[in-house]
């Protein structure tokens, strides 16, 4: 379940990169989303955790603008197929992880047997994001 709330929370975020004002195309994103193939319950979750960023008052802060890349070294490039470490920095860019999250989904990527590709990525950043009970988060998708 978490991988289709995180695929609801990167659809969300890309929308509102484009320039959507979420209020005022919400319902229009969770028709969107449930022609997708998403229930109610699920789009409900993302939502819920968006806006708990906001009234959680860390916003601000996962929010800001990064003036720094983090570059991938030689070994974790053979790891990370392209289309993983984009999807990881546009995570990252817009909020939705922190750069201490996008270290440790780069480090749990490293120990699989394979190349990464985005669907890994986004397995590996929900258990980051929603398996880390200090946030909380988890409790919130229950």
């Amino acid at each position: 379940m978490h991988n289709r709330i995180m695929d609801i929370i990167s659809f969300i975020i890309k929308e509102v990169l484009e320039g959507k004002d979420l209020l005022e195309t919400e319902t229009e994103i969770v028709e969107s989303l449930m022609d997708q193939g998403y229930s109610l319950e699920e789009i409900n979750s993302a939502f819920d955790w968006l806006f708990s960023l906001v009234t959680k008052g860390m916003a601000q802060e996962r929010l800001k603008p990064t003036t720094s890349k983090r570059i991938l070294h030689h070994l974790e490039k053979l790891k990370l197929n392209s289309q993983a470490y984009g999807l990881l920095i546009k995570m990252q860019e817009s909020g939705l992880i922190t750069p201490a999250q996008q270290e440790e989904i780069i480090e749990q990527a490293l120990t699989s047997g394979e190349e990464v590709g985005p669907e890994e990525i986004k397995r590996i950043a929900g258990q980051v994001v929603f398996g880390n009970p200090f946030h909380g988060w988890d409790k919130d998708l229950d």
